[in-house]
């Protein structure tokens, strides 16, 4: 796992050092090819890497006070013998009218097969705003090693980041033999401010709270 995570924060950094193109909403980047997508747009690659069958796909919007990554999809089938690894990348370009920290979410969901004995899948999901890693580990990250097969499974994390214009985030798979991940769901970074009408309802649910304790107080005095 340390060489996954020393692999995650190269990753990072190549990632951060290559630049979305103009009118583009999100960089796809990983072994079988690179490229840009608009809007929506789902951009997919196939290629045989290292004798694995790989798989990968990813779209990403962004804008003001808010940024998605999503990796999908995703599907790595290993080769008895042999360890492969993937690295699949997605960027986009949000734009902050905030300062100081920004929630971000990490989910990713899919499935594993286990098709010969011994074989295994290592899986690191990870990601970053800017380029201020936390040392060890970028951003968040979402760290799984499967030797059973595992299916539909789902997995969470949040954390609060530093703003930046470039939200990163990066699928790492390590399959040693003959072993497949499957993520036909999706791996997704998001990053945002909630918006001012949460906000206002959630300082409504605070005022309603301290007002009912405030209550109960006055109330036990009196009795």
């Amino acid at each position: 796992m340390k060489g996954l995570l020393r692999k995650s924060v190269l990753a990072a950094f190549c990632l951060l050092s290559l630049p979305t193109a103009a009118f583009a909403d999100a960089a796809i980047i990983g072994p079988c090819g690179n490229g840009n997508t608009v809007g929506n747009a789902t951009l997919t690659f196939n290629c045989v890497f290292n004798g694995a069958n790989v798989q990968y796909g990813g779209s990403g919007t962004a804008g003001v006070n808010f940024s998605s990554n999503v990796h999908s999809p995703v599907m790595i089938t290993g080769v008895a013998g042999q360890e492969t690894t993937v690295i699949m990348r997605v960027q986009t370009s949000p734009q902050w009218t905030v300062a100081g920290l920004v929630s971000t979410r990490l989910t990713l969901t899919g499935s594993v097969a286990i098709n010969a004995p011994g074989a295994t899948v290592d899986v690191l999901f990870t990601g970053l705003l800017g380029g201020r890693p936390i040392p060890g580990i970028p951003g968040i990250a979402i760290s799984h090693l499967f030797n059973a097969n595992t299916p539909n499974f789902t997995m969470t994390i949040t954390g609060d980041q530093f703003i930046a214009n470039v939200a990163s985030s990066a699928l790492i798979v390590v399959i040693k033999g003959d072993a497949t991940f499957s993520s036909p769901g999706s791996g997704e970074f998001i990053a945002e401010v909630p918006e001012p009408t949460a906000l206002l309802l959630f300082g409504t649910g605070l005022a309603g709270v301290a007002f009912n304790m405030r209550k109960r107080l006055k109330n036990r005095k009196s009795g």
